[in-house]
């Protein structure tokens, strides 16, 4: 299931901790948020759209929107960074529709 998620850009004050880098394609691929935070930031380095998730085990898994189809994604647009709120999550997801990112996850406190 996955952890609600609240969303706020990107600022300057955030306290931050080690970063886990997830190499993002066209499978949804998940990793452990690294301990340091209830907050993230993002950071997608790559040229496509990434959709994230957010949940309590390695069983949380991403997914692509389409027309008309809910999915559980949150869209990280190409080159930009964002601050969610993890909850209780303790694993990210992310998925894109072609190869070639890079999701760095940051945990720490601020917004």
């Amino acid at each position: 299931m996955a952890a609600p998620i609240r969303s706020t850009p990107a600022a300057a004050f955030f306290s931050a901790s080690d970063t886990a880098a997830l190499t993002v394609g066209t499978a949804s691929a998940n990793v452990a948020i690294p301990s340091g935070g209830r907050h993230l930031l993002l950071t997608n380095s790559g040229s496509n759209v990434v959709y994230i998730a957010i949940g309590t085990d390695n069983t949380v898994s991403a997914a692509i929107p389409a027309s008309g189809t809910p999915a559980s994604g949150i869209p990280l647009l190409p080159n930009s960074q964002t601050i969610l709120y993890a909850g209780t999550g303790t694993y990210l997801a992310a998925i894109a529709a072609a190869t070639g990112n890079t999701l760095f996850v940051t945990p720490g406190n601020g917004a």
